[in-house]
């Protein structure tokens, strides 16, 4: 009986514990919108590009510039042009999640065509014709490419973040090798996890805090086994599914859109247009696409 007790007492404890934090954790965030709505930041722009079913997302705030992948090698006239339109003469920091060709694909003519300040990438290699154009183009620029195999914290103008990498040497799927960038901003965050697939998204559920304002879905909108529990984890309140009318198969992408609207998650789809979110930081995003 007193063993029963105990166990009892134990499990109250914890779950006091538990509401503490949340408590502590709710009342910070509605702090940091407090703040931010008082005194809103200089506005970060963030991209979603339409390159078909590949990454190219392009982030601005003032006169830093980051590139989150840079889609296929024929796609790239699509991010030459946004960053002329926003006037980008320097990329801060340019992450490659991960060396599928709908990801890496225009990175040598980027590196060719503007001075690249720092090159992020995960710790493998591969065999790709679109890899070895990239790694040519970073050694005739004279530049290195710091490959991350530690959590790595970042700037960008006002904002910070973490690089998380794969927690494994070797995956059977190249998806998996995707790092993950956590970027906040005032009040808000932003998370891009990269084609992240099912081995990938159980390690980021145990790697990092999850809670984001914004995801940018994994691998397209495809479905995974856990990706009813990390889409939950992460509780975003904007998303965006980076794809083509017909690819992904619609009825894979219709899984995912179905949970995202369980969870009320205002979702767009950049097939429909480029979407361009703008932060503040006060824990809303202005939303435009097309």
């Amino acid at each position: 009986m007193k063993q029963l007790i105990r166990i009892v007492a134990l499990v109250l404890c914890v779950w006091a514990l538990l509401a503490v934090i949340l408590w502590g954790t709710q009342a910070q965030k509605e702090a940091d919108v407090d703040r931010y709505q008082a005194d809103p930041l200089a506005p970060l722009t963030v991209q979603v590009l339409d390159v078909g079913k590949g990454d190219a997302i392009l982030l601005t705030c003032q006169d830093s510039c980051m590139v989150i992948d840079t889609g296929y090698d024929d796609t790239f006239s699509i991010l030459q042009q946004a960053l002329e339109e926003a006037g980008v003469d320097q990329v801060d920091t340019l992450i490659l999640t991960h060396f599928d060709k709908d990801h890496v694909g225009g990175a040598d003519k980027l590196i060719e065509n503007w001075p690249v300040d720092q090159i992020l990438i995960p710790s493998y290699s591969s065999d790709s014709k679109q890899y070895r154009q990239f790694v040519e183009a970073v050694a005739n620029a004279g530049l290195t490419a710091q490959k991350i195999s530690e959590p790595l914290e970042l700037t960008f103008a006002g904002a910070s973040g973490i690089l998380y990498p794969p927690l494994l040497e070797e995956y059977e799927d190249e998806n998996n090798y995707s790092l993950a960038l956590s970027l906040s901003y005032g009040a808000d965050s932003f998370l891009f996890p990269g084609d992240a697939e099912n081995d990938r998204l159980q390690e980021m559920m145990s790697q990092m805090p999850l809670e984001h304002t914004f995801l940018k879905v994994p691998h397209h909108g495809r479905p995974e086994e856990n990706t009813s529990a990390f889409l939950r984890a992460v509780n975003p309140q904007y998303a965006v599914i980076t794809c083509e009318e017909k690819d992904p198969d619609p009825a894979e992408v219709e899984q995912t859109l179905d949970l995202l609207k369980a969870q009320d998650v205002q979702t767009y789809l950049t097939w429909q247009g480029t979407v361009t979110l703008t932060s503040t930081g006060t824990g809303e995003l202005s939303v435009q696409q097309g």
